[in-house]
């Protein structure tokens, strides 16, 4: 079987031809084949149809404008706290979908907040203010599923 598959398959340099077999080179008339963009029998038809040449006109004379950001009307779909969360993370330069879909005034236009050198308070008091407001966040969160389960 493997015998049978690799006569199948030729190696480039190995499809050249075959002793003994030979080919014919395939003679075209005129009326078989021709290149229609640089023969046209009509060419005054063509050259003096307006329609034609509007289409021609208007599509060559546009100028081509890149496409700017407005970031004065530009939204993030995520949310500004969560958005600048990633942006601080670095997600806006590692992840194109973070930058593109959902941030993309954040990470287009704002950019990553900036760390505060001067900042006086230390890692422990950070971990300690950011462990108490996700405390108080699964607290609401929980008060809330509480009063409409049992509401």
């Amino acid at each position: 079987m493997i015998f049978l598959l690799n006569s199948i398959f030729l190696a480039p340099q190995e499809a050249v031809g075959y002793d003994g077999i030979s080919t014919e080179t395939k003679k075209t008339s005129d009326s078989e084949q021709r290149d229609i963009a640089v023969e046209t029998e009509n060419k005054d038809l063509v050259n003096n149809d307006v329609s034609l040449r509007k289409i021609v006109d208007s599509s060559t004379k546009r100028k081509w404008k890149p496409w700017m950001m407005d970031c004065e009307n530009e939204t993030d779909e995520r949310g500004e706290f969560l958005c600048t969360e990633w942006a601080r993370g670095g997600l806006c330069e590692e992840h194109r979908a973070t930058m593109f879909l959902f941030c993309r005034k954040t990470c287009l236009c704002v950019g990553p907040p900036q760390d505060d050198d001067d900042s006086t308070e230390s890692d422990d008091e950070t971990r300690r203010r950011r462990r108490r407001r996700r405390s108080a966040a699964a607290l609401k969160s929980f008060k809330s599923h509480y009063k409409n389960y049992y509401a």
